[in-house]
């Protein structure tokens, strides 16, 4: 496992961490050095590994770069969209909000095909685009209540029941149309199962949605949130969603 500018990654879960809060280091049955964050990491099964995949086939390199940056920009986060380029060609941008992104956005398109959405699966998306921005107690789901705007986001211990039930419907999709997946996002911000990363998540996951169902990629953008984007979320009902 190679050692990572400011940190070194979890060979489980994908974190990046300051070494010295590594907690354990192994060798693995080839002899390589492995590390883990913590002991539930140490103690689960190996993820396996990715099937491989040309990422080029569902996405451009300017494509990337444009998800990166207008998803950055929704939630006010401006840089450059060459700066963005730059980070998903070459690694090297040096600004954590772009290298969560374009890490979490390969992660997507890695796994869509062949995994299957779960809790474990967007709390490492969660991981991936906030590891180097949030302190490590504040990557799984949230603890504390939340305020978008003027809306109250729901308790947090209705986090995970809601999460479940959002995950049983969209795996139960057969034929979504873009609407339905579209909807499946809405309720997911609905649930705000983070802290702080639910737009950048949930964004990344309404794209796994999209290829998976055989829709090409789409993006959401900053200058047209306040006309396009934002109202949406005032409308959507989660009791009629969850029918």
């Amino acid at each position: 496992m190679a050692q990572r500018m400011g940190g070194i990654t979890c060979d489980q879960c994908g974190i990046i961490v300051d070494n010295q809060d590594v907690f354990i280091m192994r060798r693995s049955k080839k002899g390589t050095m492995m590390h883990f964050c913590s002991k539930e990491c140490l103690n689960k099964k190996p993820v396996p590994k990715d099937p491989a995949v040309d990422i080029s086939k569902f996405i451009t390199d300017e494509q990337a770069a444009e998800f990166i940056h207008e998803s950055n920009a929704i939630e006010e986060i401006h840089y450059d969209k060459e700066l963005a380029l730059r980070e998903w060609k070459f690694k090297d941008s040096n600004v954590p909000e772009l290298r969560g992104q374009a890490k979490a956005l390969r992660y997507v398109i890695k796994k869509f095909k062949h995994a299957k959405l779960t809790v474990d699966v967007i709390e490492k998306i969660h991981r991936l685009l906030m590891s180097k921005l949030l302190p490590k107690a504040y990557l799984g789901l949230r603890k504390d209540l939340v305020r978008v705007g003027w809306k109250m986001c729901p308790y947090p211990i209705e986090i995970k029941p809601m999460l479940l039930t959002w995950l049983d419907k969209v795996n139960a999709m057969e034929y979504p149309t873009e609407d339905d997946i579209w909807h499946t996002h809405l309720a997911y911000e609905h649930i705000h199962p983070f802290i702080d990363g639910n737009g950048r998540s949930g964004r990344l996951i309404w794209l796994w949605l999209r290829y998976k169902f055989g829709f090409n990629y789409k993006c959401i953008y900053n200058k047209t949130k306040f006309e396009d984007y934002y109202p949406q979320f005032n409308k959507f009902n989660w009791d009629e969603w969850k029918k």
